[in-house]
């Protein structure tokens, strides 16, 4: 039955456009005068756009807008271009008191009268401007329908999102404006509600000082305080990986705190002056945007580890009174005592401190260079102090990406890394970093699986946060077909870590490899959502395809992965599988030319997939002589599920230490 609609009320179809500023709140709460004038200057020149485009203005409460247009692609055209404003006018304006429309645009049925408008329509286009990123536009799938072809424009699917109080999912476009920040929808694995533990991401503290070479030290300070806050049981902290992909972005916290699956946001200042250092700490209650405590240190450099475990402390005490849970302020006692037990493995010496927080940086880039620069800080620091557990474990894991890049010779290379690993431990048998450390080399190298998933395990008991060692051990426990626990493990990660675009595509394979196709290419669209999709991703979209029996479109997938190897390895599977063999020989030809020596794992997945068993084996015989890592894969490498029944597949599992 339709809606009975008395008097002069009646239905029509229209574009609805819904802006906010972003951190509004907090701008008034830091000024309100100021904030009002600013914002009255910028309404002054923004709302007349809404008539230059056509559209009327239906509502202008505080700081919003609710307007109407005719057409769609005018409610589109005015957004650009109030955006394209906003920026001119925040040139000049500090990142902290720039205000950045968020914009949302829904075309649907909407009931009017002479005054208002009503209806799910504007419900819809309200809720589209809360998804979208300060700067940034988002649109319904009906808005990029009608403008997809009409206007130059590039947008960001962002897949169906379940709004506030909308009955049914929202297919949502993201459109592309120059660098802002895209919405990443969480996956599946990260929905936890944030309420159920006490959660915190910690940003990187910003370098307020005038030389620029320090910001080392303030995004190592950070950095220590998230590794120190994810050793504290009970405590759910975001990763690294994705706390750190906001640094230089210019986004709000409610907003980072949501993309994050966090309820409270850590950030803060340093500014170093001779040998003084001022440190700014606050804590934020994301749902209100507001802090909950605040304090600023300025003490000498010699005292920074005093001042670290005050904020530590603080931290711990205001989440878990937050929560009501034991362990608040009534049991400081206690909690300095978890603080104290985090903060093993560490220096006194402030020098050496300095070191390690300089090779942690250059460790981070991952460049031959770097690395190189990396090693020689964690032995300066080790120089200054050879009981620097810390620096002795990140020295290891160094020199194991300088064996795992090819840079230096392998054997060498974790020989060293097994060395620092093991010195680490033995200055602090309960260093987190150290087992981590350890069990890399055992995994990578050594192939003693059992001893790295001990290494993993005994990483994760004394750091339950650390989305490294989840991620480290769920490939373990890949490895040894243990795909169920792996996929949980995984799962739990990506919670803590929603922006990891390598974890994130190391769990698909987990789930591809455990028929769970659907959440296999959810996780995958995902990745490519973040940004950079990195190897493998448009590879194992393409195994996708192939299981589905789409063999073009796998062929459409394979030919736009990022990875030289991978991209051959997948081009010459999915030409052999349409009947293509010149092309599939082609391929396979051109692999061998350019990887046999270092690739050989990749070249027997081709003739696995192709059915080449004999090739098959004889490549993987040969990865086994080379220790090609890949081999850590064979029990769930979907190109290689047509050996499993052959009588070579066992024996080499055992030689391998894979077999059940």
């Amino acid at each position: 039955m339709g809606l009975r609609v008395e008097g002069k009320v009646s239905r029509r179809l229209a574009a609805i456009l819904a802006a906010d500023i972003a951190g509004y709140s907090r701008l008034m709460g830091e000024d309100e005068a100021a904030t009002v004038r600013a914002l009255k200057g910028h309404q002054a020149e923004v709302l007349p756009l809404v008539g230059d485009f056509g559209g009327r203005i239906i509502d202008t409460a505080g700081d919003g807008i609710l307007a109407e247009f005719p057409s769609v692609v005018d409610a589109v055209e005015c957004a650009i271009e109030i955006q394209s404003v906003m920026v001119r006018r925040n040139e000049d304006v500090p990142q902290s008191r720039s205000m950045r429309f968020r914009v949302g645009i829904n075309l649907g049925d909407v009931i009017h009268d002479d005054v208002r408008i009503y209806g799910d329509g504007i419900n819809i286009a309200a809720r589209l401007e809360g998804i979208a990123q300060p700067g940034g536009i988002c649109v319904s799938a009906k808005v990029h329908e009608e403008v997809i072809d009409k206007l130059d424009l590039q947008f960001l699917d962002l897949g169906e999102q379940t709004l506030k109080n909308i009955a049914r999912p929202v297919r949502v476009y993201a459109l592309r404006l120059g660098e802002e920040v895209m919405p990443v929808p969480a996956s599946p694995a990260a929905q936890a509600p944030v309420e159920a533990t006490p959660s915190i991401a910690v940003m990187p503290f910003v370098n307020m000082s005038h030389d620029e070479e320090f910001g080392y030290f303030a995004t190592g300070l950070s950095e220590e305080m998230l590794n120190m806050l994810a050793k504290i049981s009970g405590l759910r902290v975001a990763s690294r990986t994705s706390a750190f992909s906001f640094r230089g972005k210019e986004v709000d916290i409610p907003t980072l705190a949501k993309s994050l699956n966090v309820a409270h946001v850590l950030e803060g200042s340093v500014r170093k002056s001779g040998k003084r250092v001022r440190i700014v700490a606050q804590l934020i209650q994301a749902s209100i945007d507001s802090n909950v405590w605040a304090e600023t240190y300025d003490r000498d450099m010699e005292d920074v580890f005093a001042v670290q475990d005050d904020i530590a402390q603080c931290v711990v005490t205001e989440l878990r009174h937050a929560l009501g849970l034991a362990g608040g302020k009534s049991d400081a006692g206690a909690i300095k005592a978890e603080v104290a037990a985090a903060t093993k493995g560490r220096s006194h010496n402030v020098q050496a401190y300095n070191f390690y927080l300089e090779g942690q940086e250059y460790r981070g880039r991952l460049t031959r260079e770097d690395t190189a620069k990396a090693v020689e800080c964690y032995l300066n620091a080790i120089h200054l102090d050879p009981t620097y557990a810390l620096a002795w474990a990140g020295v290891s894991r160094a020199y194991a990406d300088q064996a795992g890049q090819s840079w230096v010779p392998a054997a060498e290379g974790y020989a060293r890394a097994k060395a620092a690993a093991q010195r680490a431990l033995a200055r602090e048998p309960d260093l987190a970093e150290g087992h981590t450390a350890l069990g890399w080399v055992q995994r990578a190298f050594d192939w003693d699986w059992k001893g790295a998933e001990a290494s993993f395990q005994r990483a994760l008991k004394v750091a339950p946060s650390n989305t490294l060692a989840m991620n480290a051990a769920a490939d373990m426990l890949a490895a040894l077909g243990r795909l169920d626990e792996a996929i949980a493990l995984s799962r739990r990660a990506a919670a803590l870590d929603p922006l990891n675009i390598p974890l994130h595509r190391n769990l698909a394979m987990y789930c591809l490899a455990a028929g769970q196709l659907e959440e296999a290419e959810s996780l995958l669209r995902q990745v490519l959502q973040m940004g950079a999709a990195g190897a493998l991703t448009y590879c194992w979209l393409g195994v996708l395809a192939l299981a589905r029996g789409h063999k073009e479109e796998a062929l459409t997938l394979m030919a736009k992965e990022v990875s030289d190897i991978f991209r051959r390895v997948g081009m010459a599977v999915v030409h052999n599988t349409l009947g293509q063999l010149t092309q599939s020989d082609v391929e396979l030809r051109s692999l061998i030319e350019s990887h046999a020596t270092d690739s050989p794992y990749q070249i027997a997945e081709v003739y696995g997939a192709t059915g080449d068993l004999d090739n098959t084996f004889e490549w993987l015989e040969r990865a086994y002589t080379e220790r090609d890592p890949g081999l850590s894969y064979l029990r769930v490498d979907p190109f290689l599920i047509n050996i499993h029944d052959d009588a070579r597949w066992r024996p080499l599992l055992e030689k391998m230490g894979l077999a059940d």
